[in-house]
């Protein structure tokens, strides 16, 4: 799996180099997930998508999608399932645009909604944790719709339990991270991590099953 863009610039080479990876990422690469930067990258190479031969999982926020649409953050707040669903239609990649109630857009027309908007996630570097968490899910097998949907809604769910000490202010992203494997206990086994100490640790389960929690939308 290639995880790209957290950390990057917008020189001139970084811009290359993103396209470059993509580009020559082979095909038995399980899939690939584009954040930050690698998307600003992407929204300034026309045509990008047609020479990709690896699925991408899309991170954008709004700012990001507007880059890619070439569209305002207005335009693209207005309407956030519309333009997700048609920019993963149009690239034909999984478009997850991020914020509140994040939408996770698949180019087959299938949809995902976090029930989610906590503010905690507003915080610099939580983006950067849904991409490591999106890539971690695409190495352990899941499909890049299932693999964005589930972490979409595993990494709310965690900064909605850390509000509960922290309130709405306060997070940083490096203590948003430890939060997510217990989070997907819960999910998984359906009880806290705590009354797990002795049990053995399962798999993700249907991951299918689980982008679902995440409020699946019928087809367009």
């Amino acid at each position: 799996v290639l995880l790209a863009g957290p950390g990057l610039s917008q020189r001139g080479t970084v811009r290359r180099l993103v396209g470059r990876l993509l580009e020559a990422a082979p095909e038995s690469l399980h899939g690939a997930v584009a954040d930050g930067d690698a998307l600003n990258a992407l929204a300034a190479t026309p045509g990008w998508h047609e020479r990709v031969r690896v699925p991408v999982v899309l991170t954008p926020h709004p700012g990001e999608m507007a880059r890619l649409c070439d569209a305002s953050v207005a335009d693209v707040q207005a309407n956030r399932l519309r333009t997700a669903l048609d920019y993963a239609d149009a690239s034909g990649q999984v478009t997850v645009l991020k914020g509140a109630h994040t939408v996770v857009a698949s180019p087959d027309g299938r949809a995902a909604v976090s029930p989610y908007a906590n503010p905690l996630l507003a915080v610099a570097g939580t983006g950067d944790v849904l991409a490591g968490a999106i890539a971690g899910l695409l190495a352990q097998g899941a499909a890049p719709f299932e693999a964005a949907a589930c972490g979409v809604f595993a990494h709310a769910m965690a900064a909605e339990t850390l509000a509960e000490g922290f309130g709405d202010r306060g997070l940083l992203a490096s203590e948003l991270l430890p939060e997510l494997p217990r989070t997907l206990r819960v999910i998984v086994h359906g009880r806290p991590a705590r009354a797990l100490a002795t049990a053995p640790l399962g798999g993700l389960g249907d991951l299918a099953s689980l982008a679902g929690l995440a409020g699946g939308l019928p087809p367009r």
